[in-house]
């Protein structure tokens, strides 16, 4: 509950009850520290009250620890904060210190001096590391920062347009995922920080010009209370005819009617609000620390996990237009210089000239689970229509200009075995078909089949106007990404340390498969094992009559009683024990027991399980000898260990297809289990511009999975190498599409080796779909990971693709491949070790030096051309 300043009166805090108190509250001017008539204890006197009457249950955390604790200040006890900590008396006042302070601290250095400080004060520092913040998926893993690489050329109007053309797209791809999910909208929130005023100007930003550029790029125009302020001056305000209202930080999170909050410097201090997503600064160079701080308290994900099926929901933007490269680096710097203590999160930096969308399987023209409808939302179902090309005499209605082609010589596209991409599809007036949304969609000839195999244009692009070739019709993005992740093909994740034991994750996976009705029987068979295991125990325990010995010390509490004369000299003859015996002893020990079981009210269960044949006292007395015995617990914990990965590997695919709360649930239990744990791939449908970085002077690729929406293409910048096997790879008639998988992606698909007795992750360089020779089927996926005979880590690698192979069958191709020269010809090939044939796996486990994995390869390696 909220300790309120005008209601709050206690003697002592109530036990069982969690409070939470606003350090401003602590004020000499606020009503909790001062008696009145309607007051009969302050805050300072209840919590005196209560840590000296309930000091072993009371518990302080403090958020922020670091404050107050710097300066002229550091060595007082003066500052509110440290009154908690070193106590404080004054002639009103006073209050010792409280008994157990937990303080939470992203620097908590200065935190841990005063405690050390402190004589009486003991330090037990908790290290959370920003990879840990990062993989709990409570905050934002990436911070995208954009500016403008010459300040001169884009002004503010033309970055806001950009920022909130970006503002729409995350409102949209949050509408999209909570409806599919079902979750309530979490309605995004655009932050934007205006310039301080002087005089009677409330701004040196202007305001109306500002609010009128943001319902331009709104498909539906801001309504009052959606715009509000947080200005100093409070009251309302009018801007561009609009009434703005003035609104306290802390009811912004929870007031879902607010779309855009303008603010100057209030926001960067004391505020967090996982609803904004987007943010512009009117800042200028110079005040980069303001920008850190808001940064900082702005990348909380609203749902409190990472969004596993969209990448572009993992991120937030921020838009400078007063920074340049030099000046992004100051923000950067500033968030990690907090003491040496990094943000946990990924920061990006991304020219306004360079901006890259997301990539995705949803390409215009071909989706065959069009998006949700939108009806009564604030956003329609799509992104405004992009602009339409200009039209010139002779030209079609949408044929690009000269420099807009895509189809240039000089460009050609590499990932197809056509010489040229398809010329843009003639105009016509009639046949025109409407995509799901009612928009119009653009117009294919009659006889596709004399067209190039990647079709015709779907739509133009946003950006440029152009209507580049698209990926061939039959090339089914959305049909493909669910036949991947269908599969459930297994995947790995490598951690530094395992976080739990195997008791508890086998309690939590049987848990969830009960729950989730993939194997009702999980909890029971668990349960009933156990429950066998500890009554075979004791059953022995007492066919040896060894029982009634070991159940007397449980019920026996021993005291020791010294006996001192009246000058405080003890007597040592008078030394002897009392024996007492106490029911509450077996329950202590039981609870204690039902602990080291891995549940609570385990040794409960277990008595009411056999109360046919056993007393409850001599039910949970059989529990606390066999957790007392270590050679039981060495069995408990071999069977826990055995047991879980019997079910992790029975229901791994099962629990793949469940929704998504069951797969985050399956996905925290298995990597709290192993160091090398077990997952299944699932690849997202959106992935951030980050995992696929677009080349300004690579090659336009049209069959990669993952595309740009409007064009189907992806323009990437690979090596000569992986663009020799991928341009192989198109020769074959089979060929569908490919994947690049990105390196260290928590969705990437990771294979796990060995190297010098330490366990890595690699990510294979390839995933090509091929059609499958049964129809039903439809689709085989290959992985290929071209890697140089010069890298000392092959073998090692190699070895951990055989086991892959071995563990994974259901994959068509697992490769290696080298770049070699073909002696009779003269020419580069691309020689493949096959590791889904077992006389390779076989002779790759045998295998211990680099020279017998040169021999492997030139023996047993193929080629496909």
């Amino acid at each position: 509950m909220e300790i309120q300043e005008d209601s709050f009166d206690q003697e002592e805090l109530s036990d069982g009850t969690i409070y939470f108190l606003n350090t401003q509250k602590l004020s000499k001017s606020s009503k909790l520290v001062q008696h009145g008539d309607r007051r009969t204890y302050t805050i300072w006197e209840t919590l005196e009250n209560t840590a000296r009457d309930k000091s072993n249950r009371l518990y302080i955390i403090i958020d922020e620890a670091h404050r107050g604790t710097q300066g002229a200040e550091a060595g007082k006890a003066t500052s509110i904060m440290q009154r908690f900590i070193k106590g404080f008396e004054t002639k009103v006042h006073h209050m010792r210190p409280m008994p157990l302070i937990v303080g939470m601290s992203a620097t908590a250095e200065r935190f841990n001096r005063l405690v050390d400080s402190c004589d009486r004060s003991t330090l037990l520092p908790v290290l959370v590391k920003p990879e840990d913040v990062r993989s709990s998926g409570l905050l934002k893993e990436r911070i995208k920062v954009v500016y403008t690489e010459d300040v001169g050329k884009y002004d503010t109007v033309a970055v806001l347009q950009a920022a909130v053309e970006e503002y729409v797209s995350k409102c949209e791809h949050w509408l999209n995922y909570t409806r599919v999910y079902h979750y309530e909208n979490v309605c995004p929130i655009f932050v934007v920080q205006v310039e301080a005023g002087s005089g009677k100007k409330i701004s040196g930003t202007d305001l109306d010009e500002m609010l009128a550029t943001i319902n331009e790029g709104l498909p539906v125009k801001l309504q009052e209370n959606e715009v509000v302020h947080t200005f100093g001056s409070k009251g309302d305000i009018v801007i561009n005819g609009m009434t703005v209202h003035h609104v306290e930080q802390e009811h912004i999170q929870d007031d879902k009617n607010i779309r855009v909050v303008l603010f100057k410097e209030s926001l960067s201090t004391g505020w967090d609000c996982p609803r904004a997503e987007t943010m512009m600064s009117y800042r200028t160079a110079e005040d980069p620390t303001y920008i850190a701080q808001l940064l900082g308290r702005m990348i909380r994900t609203p749902r409190g996990s990472r969004i596993d099926s969209d990448e572009t929901l993992n991120e937030v933007q921020l838009f400078l237009p007063y920074f340049n490269k030099e000046n992004v680096r100051k923000i950067v710097d500033a968030l990690k210089s907090a003491e040496g203590d990094e943000i946990p999160a990924y920061i990006d930096e991304e020219a306004m000239g360079h901006r890259t969308r997301p990539l995705t399987v949803h390409t215009r023209g071909q989706q065959t689970n069009p998006r949700p409808p939108q009806q009564g939302s604030l956003w329609p179902q799509n992104p405004p229509a992009p602009p339409a090309p200009s039209t010139e005499p002779g030209t079609g209605e949408n044929t690009p200009s000269s420099e807009e082609r895509l189809e240039d010589d000089t460009h050609r596209p590499t990932d197809t075995a056509h010489p040229n991409p398809p010329s843009p599809a003639p105009s016509s007036s009639s046949g025109q078909e409407n995509t799901p949304s009612g928009s119009s969609a653009p117009q294919r000839p009659a006889d596709s089949t004399k067209n190039d195999d990647r079709g015709n244009p779907p739509d133009t692009h946003p950006e440029t106007g152009t209507a580049p070739a698209a990926s061939a019709p039959e090339l089914n993005r959305e049909e493909i990404l669910e036949f991947i992740n269908a599969q459930a093909f297994l995947t790995y994740k490598v951690h530094d340390t395992r976080v739990n034991n195997y008791l508890k994750s086998l309690h939590d996976l049987a848990s969830l498969l009960t729950i989730q009705a993939v194997d009702r029987e999980a909890n029971n068979k668990v349960k009933h094992h156990i429950f066998e295991m500890i009554h075979t125990y004791a059953d022995g325990l007492r066919t040896s009559g060894r029982y009634d010995e070991l159940k007397n010390q449980v019920l026996q509490m021993k005291l020791s009683v010294l006996m001192y004369d009246p000058f405080g000299e003890e007597i040592k003859q008078a030394d002897h024990m009392e024996l007492f015996q106490s029911s509450r002893v077996v329950e202590r020990q039981s609870e204690a027991a039902s602990v080291k079981l891995g549940r609570s009210n385990y040794a409960t269960a277990y008595a009411y399980h056999y109360q046919n044949e056993l007393s409850d006292e001599d039910g949970k007395i059989d529990c606390i000898l066999f957790v007392a015995e270590q050679a039981c617990m060495d069995a408990l914990y071999a069977y826990a260990k055995q047991e879980y990965h019997r079910m992790l590997d029975a229901n791994r695919r099962k629990l793949a297809l469940q929704d998504e709360r069951c797969r985050k649930q399956y996905q925290s239990i298995v990597a709290q289990g192993d160091k090398v744990s077990k997952h299944s791939l699932r690849l997202p449908d959106i992935a951030d511009p980050n995992s696929y970085p677009s080349s300004e002077n690579g090659n336009v690729y049209y069959k990669h999975l993952y595309a740009d929406e409007y064009t189907g293409t992806w323009k990437a910048k690979l090596n000569s190498w992986e663009e020799g096997v991928l341009a192989e790879e198109q020769k074959r008639d089979d060929f569908v599409c490919w994947v690049r998988n990105p390196s260290r992606r928590s969705w990437a698909l990771c294979i796990h080796y060995v190297l010098k007795n330490v366990d890595k992750p690699m990510f294979p360089d390839f995933l090509v779909i091929r059609r499958d020779s049964d129809p039903e089927i439809k689709y085989v996926v290959d992985i290929l990971e071209p890697h140089g005979s010069q890298y000392v880590d092959g073998l090692y690698k190699a070895k951990g693709m055989a086991e892959y192979a071995e563990d994974e069958a259901r994959f068509g191709r697992i490769q290696m491949i080298r770049e070699v020269k073909d002696l009779s010809t003269g020419r580069n090939r691309y020689l493949r070790l096959d590791f889904t044939k077992s006389e390779v796996r076989e002779a790759i486990r045998d295998a211990t030096t680099q020279d017998e994995f040169d021999h492997i390869f030139k023996t047993m390696g193929i080629y496909d051309d």
